[in-house]
């Protein structure tokens, strides 16, 4: 008995030490503009967790990057035009920064420390994006907003980061429709590993 139960225990031991390596952490940044100063700053370093086989490509295309995913993965969305890709893992996205002045309403209200969207009826639809689920994951100075919902017959899964300047960047995940368990998994992964370096 104690045998098996010592063999239980290492299997365990192994197959969460295999987890843990199946991601590996990624860091990103971003140029902070503040008042008064004509060059930018180095924003807030975040890091996160990605699955380990993910890499980092930056083509900028002009709807943002750099992209987070398998090579192949990422070429398939790139050339995706009317069909939707072929995803499996599925890639992650940093869309450009938008100005909240520029953007002309208030994204996120500092004195309140509430996005536009938390201050909407539960769920509320905005256009045809029906939000399913919001939840905060705040740095020490970047407040974040995790966003599940649905486009149509898509899921749709964000990250909207407020930055010093009053700039708001957002992370798209793009997957296959409808979602994996492997998916979810990814998400969680991201979402409970953002740090502030």
């Amino acid at each position: 008995m104690r045998r098996a139960l010592a063999a239980f225990l290492v299997l365990g031991f192994a197959l969460a030490a295999l987890a843990e390596e199946a991601f590996k952490p990624f860091e990103f940044s971003f140029p902070v503009f503040m008042a008064g100063s004509a060059l930018p700053k180095p924003g807030p370093r975040l890091q996160v967790m990605f699955p380990s086989d993910f890499e980092t490509i930056d083509y900028r295309t002009g709807n943002g990057g750099p992209f987070y995913g398998r090579r192949e993965e990422i070429e398939a969305l790139r050339r995706a035009v009317a069909e939707p890709p072929k995803l499996v893992k599925g890639v992650f996205q940093i869309r450009d920064p938008v100005s909240a002045q520029a953007a002309g309403r208030r994204v996120f209200d500092r004195t309140r420390n509430l996005f536009e969207a938390e201050t909407q009826p539960p769920g509320q639809e905005s256009g045809l994006f029906e939000v399913e689920e919001m939840r905060r994951a705040d740095t020490r100075s970047v407040p974040i907003l995790l966003v599940k919902g649905k486009l149509g017959p898509a899921s749709v899964y964000s990250a909207s980061l407020f930055l010093p300047d009053d700039t708001c960047v957002s992370i798209a995940y793009w997957m296959p429709m409808p979602p994996t368990k492997l998916n979810e998994e990814i998400w969680q992964r991201f979402a409970s590993s953002i740090r502030e370096r």
